[in-house]
């Protein structure tokens, strides 16, 4: 039975009493879930639709969290507070970022030890409205996976392309430079 789908808004998280459940993205089995374990926290810390999908795998026995008290009690323990948030980017990194290394061709057929390994080293930045991320003509020691918003790529101040959530640049410069 499905718990909660991969890519819906999510107002709850979930922790698992009894019973075994199967976390999938994209429809890939990536973890097992069991007793005293917890999901569906990163939706409510982000904002965002669900990053997995969740499944239960036999029988399970789950006690659900709404966003408004989960927020109610963590502004009452601030110290929890940074520690769930640490949880919940780990694993944002680890599913969402994961999917967009993904749909890069050079690292398409990769081993998911490797994709893993590259998705841990990935550093968040932000831009705001405006903002220069790279430099024509400057040399390149970076890649760029956009995981949320627009960029404009410019040549001689005219736009010449947009790129939008999920597309990736640098790559060229890290193989050649």
């Amino acid at each position: 039975e499905t718990v909660i789908a991969e890519g819906i808004k999510g107002e709850e998280m979930y922790f698992v009493n009894r019973g075994k459940l199967v976390v999938s993205v994209g429809g890939v089995k990536v973890k097992t879930l069991t007793d005293g374990e917890y999901f569906g926290e990163v939706a409510l810390i982000y904002d965002t639709t669900r990053t997995a999908g969740v499944h239960a795998a036999e029988q399970s026995h789950l006690f659900v969290l709404q966003r408004s008290d989960f927020y109610n009690v963590l502004s009452k323990h601030p110290s929890v507070s940074v520690a769930v948030h640490h949880v919940a980017q780990d694993r944002f990194f680890r599913y969402v970022l994961l999917d967009l290394v993904k749909k890069v061709p050079m690292f398409k057929e990769s081993h998911q030890s490797f994709l893993s390994d590259l998705v841990i080293r990935l550093v968040p930045k932000t831009y705001t409205d405006g903002g220069t991320v790279i430099e024509e003509g400057s040399g390149g020691n970076e890649m760029f996976f956009i995981s949320k918003g627009t960029l404009d790529i410019l040549y001689d101040g005219r736009v010449v392309r947009q790129l939008t959530d999920g597309a990736f640049f640098g790559e060229v410069a890290l193989i050649y430079d």
